[in-house]
């Protein structure tokens, strides 16, 4: 029968068993169905499970929203689109249409100076959007206003920002007729009040565990139920009246005027509930002030034996035990915890041993039966599936789902989208480029594998793509007209490769420089790169200009089909945005026909997408994850809150400074401070078991303390103020890191069930041992065949770093990241070292094989390796110079051409070396480089010096040609040359087994003396270089580190020794060619 009844309880279990009641006791005719309203899917959810275990079925029920449900009451008194034109979306649109006519009217001066120089229109919309998520309110929150501002008014008259409000409003009013939300509410009321008969209303209507409303909703809620059915479920924190409460800071404030206590009748009832309750209490007043007939009420103590259900219990009754009895704690009793953290992921790892705490000495709760709660889950989601989606092993694993993040957090096609957006409206950088390419959506769509981006990878790097679509597009934004390094450029240099794979000179092809190195299966990774670059520039040049919003509708749902499946759920979704519920329809509804900038429309995307919920992920069961608000009011066996930190909780509501409510509040008005407190009073309430919550206490640098939220603040002084306790307090600071033997220590109130962390923490407590080396003794065995069959190349390797190549090649470890190729996303401006000397190689060739250095520049330059414009030249004529002097130089070296080709083969003692020695002219074995010589180079000349000289009874000399200087070798006899070969190869082998102490630059510099002394204190003064200064220092190689670095420093008498026995003989025998001083 129709009414209005209002049911309360402090347990939500006992209003659902209400609710299950009525449905039960009175139930509807089959095909009607009941309607009750939620403020969430969470409690919809949880309300179902709730009436299926009362009423033995839960179906045949509606769960709308208030402003659902509302507005489909107001679709049967007026025709309303399906989208209000003052929703504030459309109100958005309307609003940028209609703001620059009045620009210059009287009153709009402050909108008209901020949005001075808004070029991409990205300000406008922003103040767009912010004036219509207030005129949204205002229909709410401020009907009255609203009415008066319809019939001509300007109301407030004292608020300085009425007179542009009222007249903006009454343009948006006037082109969409009379139908905002305060006139529908006043139709709504005088037709019910006239006897108009609502034909689709529900027979019955239940509002459950709604925590607040507006009076707009409850005044439309009285209305309705002079025809229907109305039964509101409430939950009560407290059985006795609290609707007067003041906090204490509001006492103190009220003193401070000079009121005496006795006038006042000051009262605070319960401390945390005045503190924290005031929003809670504004609603209620509202509630019980309104046309309610009769109130149920059955309300439970919780008990007074713990102290989270003693707290309870006080908020219950309305006790304040700061002026009464104090309660004694029992010990051991850790129902309400509060953990100091040194991060968010120190956290969540804390939280993970609390829950296995909890499921091992607790085994009556399940992981159902816990919610995890935060302010902000964004910034904790990506950590949450790293610690809960790895555990050590999978007796630990606990289930969980995420119930409230938006389509950008999980979406993978929505976070891929305003990547690409963001994409073709930047400069087109090579590593933009790439990490839009590695997107799990664009490799999907163009199916590249993991291989291919591996290959794509190294492509980009080696072609010198560094950024912009082409020459022309460098020249749009105001940069010279080049080419080079430009994608067009790059993939120019990879399909002509690819088309004339087998070319074994290198030549150019229309200034086009062919890049060689795509063969096989590789043409279709590269055919669809190709595919995948020219979309991409295809939709750059769509979204230069400005466009309608119906024209960026349709682009927008065209790059959606371009970059993912047709059919993917996601994509239907985010094209309902665009089209039918999004940009299209607002363009509709409110006419906006003005082209706009892609910077708007990303605006506009964001904002969009962040409405969007993931859906109901809480369904899949397991510890659940969410915000604040979805599970407010529902019981949970554990509530866990994470993030409680001064800064983040409460949060305070952006102001505006041109928005009235602030300027004169009313009960029920939003505020999210208020929100957020009567939100932590809901948690302590609804958690039935244990309270536990945490916050970054300590910083992470210096491990100062930090405070946590005032309210964490609040609980713990009531704690303090209510309760006797044996010294336990309910804080527990954690260590930094979650190997700190304190975990694993007795009486520390810490634990932890890792064995990782456990072994991790034994070993920073054992006495370290200290160890000379990276392994404590030599490999046993012989070296295996491919080790003992070594060439002379790979002798000359090995020498160069013995501790990179044992690392390697014995024992396979990789230091660096083989499978990272660096990315550049700039042009060069001047050489790096190694590109000089790439280009002197270059050039050098080109002059032995006879070919002029203007072909050589010109394929270099087509290669993007040069700095453009003059600066590139100039380093290029610099570099061609210092070649040819030294090509010159070369050539008495090399007149007559090479001789044949000598294979050479040598054994000791089970170790193979072979090779072949391909640079004989007749003067004799030549090596050469257009850099300065290294000491690797000299070894090289030496180690195949040793090898002729093994060949051949005529002794023959060796030249060692470099910019800097050119050695020579003298020829010495087959016996002296296998005598040190057999040096060298026993040092090879006994190298291969065990880190050797030979560091080459060093030694070099040792044995530039011959007192023992004096050569290990250069060593010394070498190895300390100052890293500044010297290039490539050996004692910072990481190779030489991780086999040395457990010593202090490796330069000792056996460094010495073995320095003497691999260099001796080449510092004896080298001298500088043309003379017989030695370096």
């Amino acid at each position: 029968m129709p009414g209005f009844k209002i049911y309360t309880s402090n347990k939500a279990d006992i209003l659902a068993e209400k609710l299950s009641e009525t449905l039960r006791e009175n139930p509807l005719s089959p095909l009607e169905k009941e309607t009750v309203i939620v403020q969430s899917q969470g409690m919809e959810h949880w309300l179902r499970l709730r009436i299926a275990a009362a009423n033995g079925i839960s179906a045949n029920i509606d769960f709308p929203f208030p402003k659902a449900f509302i507005y489909g009451i107001f679709k049967e008194i007026e025709d309303l689109p399906e989208i209000s034109p003052f929703s504030p979306e459309a109100m958005t649109w309307t609003l940028m249409k209609i703001l620059p006519e009045h620009l210059e009217n009287r009153g709009f001066e402050i909108l008209k100076n901020y949005l001075d120089g808004d070029r991409n229109g990205i300000k406008s919309y922003q103040l767009c959007s912010r004036i219509a998520g207030l005129f949204d309110q205002y229909q709410i929150y401020r009907p009255d206003i609203i009415m008066i501002w319809n019939s001509g008014g300007i109301m407030p008259e004292d608020f300085q920002h009425a007179i542009w409000q009222s007249e903006l409003w009454r343009q948006i009013s006037s082109e969409n007729s009379p139908v905002d939300q305060a006139s529908l509410k006043n139709n709504l009321i005088i037709k019910l009040n006239d006897g108009f008969l609502l034909k689709t209303l529900a027979p019955r209507i239940s509002i459950f565990g709604i925590s607040t409303l507006p009076p707009y909703y409850i005044e439309i809620f009285e209305a309705l139920s002079s025809q229907t059915e109305i039964n509101f479920f409430y939950l009560n924190p407290c059985m006795e009246f609290w609707g007067d409460g003041l906090s204490a800071k509001g006492i103190e404030y009220l003193k401070t005027l000079g009121a005496p206590d006795e006038d006042l009748h000051l009262e605070t009832g319960n401390p945390l509930l005045s503190s924290m309750g005031k929003s809670g209490m504004e609603f209620f007043n509202s509630l019980l002030n309104g046309a309610a007939e009769n109130v149920w009420e059955e309300f439970t103590g919780p008990g007074t034996d713990r102290m989270l259900s003693c707290i309870q219990s006080d908020i219950l009754n309305l006790r304040n035990r700061k002026s009464g009895e104090k309660a004694v704690l029992t010990p051991g009793d850790r129902s309400i915890q509060v953990h100091s953290c040194h991060s968010p992921l120190r956290e969540l790892e804390i939280l993970y041993d609390n829950l296995l705490d909890t499921f091992e000495n607790s085994p009556g709760i399940l992981p159902s039966e816990i919610a995890v709660m935060m302010p902000d889950i964004s910034k904790y989601a990506p950590l949450i599936e790293a610690v809960f989606d790895n555990p050590e092993n999978e007796k630990l694993r606990i289930p969980w789902s995420i119930a409230d993040r938006n389509i950008i957090e999980t979406g993978r096609l929505a976070e891929t989208l305003l990547q690409f957006l963001e994409t073709v409206q930047g400069r087109f950088c090579a590593s933009d480029v790439l990490d839009l390419l590695s997107s799990e959506i664009i490799r999907s769509k163009f199916d590249f594998s993991s291989d291919d981006m591996d290959r794509i990878r190294t492509w980009i790097s080696e072609t010198r793509i560094r950024w912009g679509a082409d020459a022309d597009f460098r020249v749009e934004l105001g940069f010279p007209g080049f080419s080079e390094n430009t994608w067009r450029h790059g993939l120019d240099r990879m399909l002509l490769g690819y088309a004339a794979a087998g070319q074994e000179n290198k030549f150019l092809f229309q200034s086009i420089s062919p890049y060689d190195r795509i063969e096989g299966d590789s043409s279709k990774t590269l055919g669809s790169l190709a595919k995948f670059l020219d979309m991409l520039f295809h939709h750059s040049r769509a979204v230069k200009g400005r466009n309608s919003l119906k024209d960026w509708a349709q682009l927008l749902c065209r790059i959606v089909d371009d970059i993912s499946d047709r059919a993917d759920e996601e994509a239907v979704q985010i094209r309902k945005i665009f089209s039918s519920e999004g940009l299209l329809k607002f363009s509709e509804i409110s006419n906006f026909k003005d082209e706009i900038s892609i910077d708007v429309v990303i605006t506009y995307i964001r904002n969009a997408f962040g409405k969007i919920p993931q859906g109901r992920a809480f369904i899949r069961g397991g510890v659940v994850f969410c915000t604040m608000l979805p599970m407010r009011n529902i019981p949970f066996k554990v509530i866990y809150l994470l993030g409680m930190n001064c800064r983040d909780y409460p949060g305070n509501s952006l102001k505006t400074g041109f928005d009235m409510m602030e300027k004169k509040r009313r009960p029920c008005d939003h505020s999210r401070r208020l929100s957020d407190k009567y939100l932590f009073l809901e948690a302590i309430l609804a958690a039935e078991k244990k309270l536990v919550i945490s916050y970054i206490g300590q910083n992470i640098r210096d491990n100062s303390e930090i405070p946590p939220s005032s309210l964490v603040e609040e609980l713990r002084d009531y704690i303090r103020e209510s309760f006797i306790s044996e010294g336990e307090d309910i804080l527990i600071k954690h260590p930094l890191q979650p190997f700190s033997p304190t975990y694993f220590e007795k009486d520390t109130g810490l634990f932890s069930y890792s064995r990782g962390n456990f072994d991790a923490a034994r070993k920073t407590i054992e006495k370290k041992r200290v160890k000379k080396f990276f392994i404590s003794s030599p490999i046993s065995g012989p070296l295996p065949e491919k080790h003992s069959n070594v060439s002379l190349r790979n002798l000359s390797r090995f020498f160069k770093s013995p501790s990179e190549y044992f690392l390697k090649n014995r024992l396979r470890i990789y230091l660096e990241d083989r499978d990272m190729i660096e990315i550049g996303d700039t042009e060069p401006f001047a050489l790096d070292g190694l590109d000089k000397y790439l280009i002197r190689e270059n050039i050098l060739q080109a002059l032995l094989s006879g070919k002029g250095p203007d072909e050589c520049r010109r394929m270099i330059m087509a290669e993007g390796v040069l700095p453009h414009g003059q600066s590139g030249e100039a380093e290029y004529i610099a570099l061609e110079n210092e070649i040819t002097g030294f090509h010159e130089n070369l050539k008495g070296f090399i007149d007559g051409g090479k001789m044949p080709i000598r294979e050479f083969e040598f054994q000791h003692e089970g170790i193979r070396l072979y090779g072949r020695l391909e640079n004989i002219f007749a003067k004799g074995q030549i090596f050469f480089k257009s850099s300065r010589m290294k000491t690797a180079d000299r070894l090289h000349a030496w180690i195949h010096h040793l090898a002729l000289s093994c060949m051949k009874s005529k002794e023959e000399k060796t030249y060692c040609v470099s910019q800097n200087e050119t050695l020579e070798y003298p020829g010495i006899k087959a016996s002296e040359a296998e005598s040190e070969l057999k040096k060298l190869i026993v040092f090879y082998r006994n190298g291969m087994s065990f880190p050797l102490k030979f560091f080459p630059e060093i030694s070099w510099e040792a044995l530039s003396s011959n007192d023992d002394v004096s050569a290990l204190e250069k060593a010394m003064k070498k190895w300390n270089a100052n890293p500044r200064f010297s290039y490539s220092l050996e004692s910072e190689d990481e190779y030489i580190v991780l086999c040395f670095g457990d010593e202090t420093v490796p330069i000792d008498g056996e460094f010495l020794h073995v320095s003497r026995e691999i260099l001796g003989e080449l510092v004896n025998r080298a001298k500088t060619a043309g003379g017989n001083a030695d370096e």
